[in-house]
This record gives structure tokens, sequence and C-alpha cells, in this order.
């Protein structure tokens, strides 16, 4: 899951970073996951269907981000 070790996904559900329901993790949960810890993802070294997936799930689209304040990434 997210390119990370098993144990590390058990360690953020332990912590509760990571929430389930009836021992599954939901959608809704990877969406909070998501926005309120992006940096727990190795984003950047995702593959592009990974990136656009987590970004369709919450994932902080840091170039939008960038461009409605008016910084150019390039």
């Amino acid at each position: 899951m997210f390119a990370v070790p098993p144990a590390r996904v058990q360690y953020w559900v332990a912590e509760k970073l990571l929430l389930t329901k009836g021992g599954r993790i939901t959608d809704s949960s990877v969406s909070k996951f998501l926005a309120d810890h992006p940096e727990k993802i190795p984003f950047e070294s995702l593959n592009v269907d990974m990136q656009n997936w987590l970004r369709e799930m919450g994932y902080p689209d840091r170039a939008a981000k960038q461009k409605a304040a008016g910084v150019d990434s390039e």
C-alpha cells in the first residue's frame, strides 16, 4: 500500500493515524489519512497512475496550490 512496508501501515493503524472499520481500511479513512498526513507517502517515487489515484482520494495537489499562490514550479 502506497509503496511502504506493511509494518508501516500497521504502525499507522496502531497509532490511529489510519483508521479501520471492522478490521478494514475504508476509502474515507484513506482520504482522511492522505489529507492529514501527506508527508508519510513517498509520492514522488510512485508511478503516475498511483499518484493520480492518490490525488482522487484526497492527496493534496501541490502543483495546484503553487499555481493558486502564484509560485512557478519551473
